[in-house]
């Protein structure tokens, strides 16, 4: 997925389906992601028996590509209504793809060079480094 999503945007790509084949209050079991808190949500969240399941984003602050390329979660159901609580784990991982959300950033305000008044035209002045570009800065010779 793309870094940076719409909040309510529906993960895609996930075929999740979880069940549970017990009968009545045995069959019935909450579903909550383990990860980075409140960057994803899980639809639904309590389940009789069988249920689709549906990765939601809440907060896409944490959904940075440069923050990390990926996204780790467990996906955990737990019983309510036994006293055994028997649970399950199933883990999620999410490849990031980078955006381009971010300007080139100087490593210096300014740059001070001098220059020889007989240098000949292409000379190389100064190499101006823009976080992630090298720049140089040459100069013409006029007459």
């Amino acid at each position: 997925m793309y870094e940076h999503p719409p909040a309510g945007e529906i993960l895609r790509g996930f075929k999740i389906t979880v069940n549970d084949s017990d009968q009545g209050a045995n069959a019935k079991f909450k579903l909550r992601l383990v990860g980075p808190s409140r960057v994803l949500r899980v639809v639904p969240q309590t389940v009789l028996n069988e249920a689709q399941v549906t990765i939601i984003v809440e907060d896409a602050s944490g959904i940075d590509y440069e923050k990390g390329p990926t996204l780790s979660f467990k996906l955990l159901a737990v019983e309510i209504d036994t006293p055994e609580r028997f649970s399950a784990t199933a883990d999620i991982l999410i490849n990031l793809l980078d955006t381009n959300d971010n300007v080139p950033i100087f490593t210096s305000e300014y740059y001070i060079a001098r220059v020889p008044e007989n240098s000949p035209g292409g000379s190389s002045v100064v190499a101006v480094t823009v976080s992630p570009l090298l720049i140089k800065i040459c100069f013409s010779q006029t007459k």
